[in-house]
């Protein structure tokens, strides 16, 4: 008996001193999409080989731990090239990801019988665009922060060194090298905080400009002209988009299933609303189309986010993509913009010479709908009134301004 007791003491020794030296390793980080750097949330990440992984959150942010080593994490997500990183056998690590668009080739889809469902979906959206569109409520209040940006990329080896830039190194010690492709030098920055005020009697949005930077002077009118294409409204749930006076078609445009092919890939909650995640391509080639996916909730069938590419057989001059984010939040039991993003990249006249790509952004908050009180008050407002404007400064002017949206980097621009 005392053997026995000896033998299960010594058994249970050896079983806590191992439990003392597992070891864990915690896994976490955030997947953002190349092009926009916006988070892609519900993609797959993964243990190489296995089955033991989780979903990223709708901030694009993961976390989970292991309790064996790992050699390699992935994610995957429709619309999206595999990626793979490396794990060390450090106990907690950071490891990002950035996924590049995938090609337009979807695996085939067989309905087996009556429509695709798919399509049933999107004709429920046609129907209720006047229901969600933000330009229907009787009125609206919101701040909107905007950005443009200029940037050149694509820049030749050796241009930094050449001696009449000696004077301007700083300019170098800026360049941004998080692009989605090559580094970037920005050479413009537009930056406005507003307040925008809505009644549905009075038309247009009004805007009161708290204040507004500009890094640059407008003084060039073709350089003006071209910043204002840029800028350029629209909406999603019009017929056609115009970009840089081009009519392409909006994936929700009424006669969208005669130009589209759309196919859900995935289903989920999104702030407590069941979803619909749809891809959608082209019917035809050299269309003023796109391509891409979006998220639309169930019974209000209000689109909450769209990332999409212009079509790679559309032919606009000097244009080699075009691509549109865009994002809705639910508030006051309705989706509303939140945030949107357009970018245009140039294609250089001469092979291997300096480009430059457009970025337009803008972020907005704090929703006051359907207050009568506003009506009276947008009918007095001008179009536009600028309080405050800033030029040629080296600084974005960030939370001087009393916003917390998201502001770019301080860097230096290009004056």
């Amino acid at each position: 008996m005392l053997f026995l007791h000896r033998y299960v003491a010594t058994v249970a020794l050896l079983l806590i001193g191992g439990l003392g030296f597992a070891q864990s390793f915690t896994l976490s980080g955030y997947v953002w999409d190349a092009d926009t750097n916006e988070p892609i949330p519900f993609c797959n990440v993964y243990i190489e080989g296995t089955t033991l992984g989780v979903s990223t959150d709708l901030d694009g942010f993961y976390t989970f731990t292991l309790t064996t080593q790992a050699d390699s994490l992935v994610v995957s997500a429709v619309g999206y090239e595999v990626q793979r990183k490396a794990i060390s056998k450090e106990s907690s690590q950071t490891i990002n990801f950035n996924l590049s668009s995938a090609s337009l080739n979807l695996k085939e889809v067989v309905v087996l019988a009556g429509e695709n469902p798919a399509n049933r979906i999107v004709r429920a959206i046609i129907e209720n665009k006047p229901n969600n569109r933000v330009e229907e409520l009787e009125t609206f209040q919101c701040e909107r922060y905007s950005k443009l940006e200029i940037d050149l990329e694509n820049l030749p080896e050796g241009w930094k060194d050449r001696k009449v830039l000696k004077p301007f190194d700083f300019i170098f010690d800026n360049i941004d090298t998080l692009s989605d492709e090559k580094p970037f030098l920005p050479i413009y920055l537009n930056e406005s905080l507003a307040n925008l005020y809505h009644s549905k009697s009075g038309g247009k949005a009004k805007a009161v400009i708290k204040a507004q930077k500009i890094s640059v002077n407008e003084t060039n009118k073709s350089f003006t002209e071209f910043i204002k294409q840029i800028q350029g409204e629209y909406s999603l749930y019009d017929n056609w988009i115009y970009i840089l006076d081009k009519a392409f078609v909006s994936p929700f445009a009424n006669s969208g299933l005669f130009y589209y092919e759309y196919y859900i890939v995935d289903s989920t909650y999104i702030q407590g609303k069941w979803s619909y995640k749809l891809k959608f391509k082209p019917k035809r080639k050299q269309e003023p189309t796109f391509y891409g996916d979006f998220w639309v909730a169930d019974s209000s069938f209000a689109v909450q986010r769209v990332n999409m590419r212009m079509s790679p057989d559309v032919n606009i001059n000097f244009v080699k993509r075009i691509i549109i984010y865009q994002e809705a939040q639910l508030q006051q039991d309705r989706w509303l913009p939140y945030k949107e993003k357009l970018i245009v990249d140039f294609i250089p006249t001469k092979e291997n010479a300096t480009g430059f790509i457009g970025r337009s952004t803008s972020t907005y908050k704090d929703y006051r709908i359907n207050q009568k009180i506003l009506a009276n008050f947008t009918r007095l407002l001008t179009p536009i009134i600028v309080l405050k404007k800033l030029t040629k400064k080296t600084q974005p002017f960030g939370n001087k301004c009393g916003t917390s949206h998201s502001l770019v980097p301080k860097r230096k621009f290009i004056q």
